[in-house]
């Protein structure tokens, strides 16, 4: 896994105990963790929402970057988001 931006460019996946259980999830050196949610929409299906927070959120579980994603830093906010491949 490589950033875009060279700032960012060590990525490491490490063990996390989350919620009472171990779970591999994406961290970068700016401590952006990436989670995942299922949202229910109003046909009934379930979409998957991924989202970065430094704060473990109300909502989600950590997660690690999808296989047909990557991750790209915003070089004017240093915010990181997933992109497709």
């Amino acid at each position: 896994m490589k950033f875009e931006n060279d700032n960012y460019n060590k990525t490491y996946i490490k063990n996390n105990h989350h919620k009472g259980g171990k779970k591999m999830e994406y961290e970068n050196d700016d401590n952006w963790v990436l989670y995942k949610r299922d949202v229910k929409l109003r046909d009934r299906e379930t979409l998957t929402v991924y989202f970065f927070s430094r704060r473990v959120p109300k909502v989600g579980t950590p997660c690690d970057v999808p296989a047909d994603k990557r991750v790209v830093i915003n070089r004017r906010t240093g915010f990181p988001f997933l992109v497709g491949k």
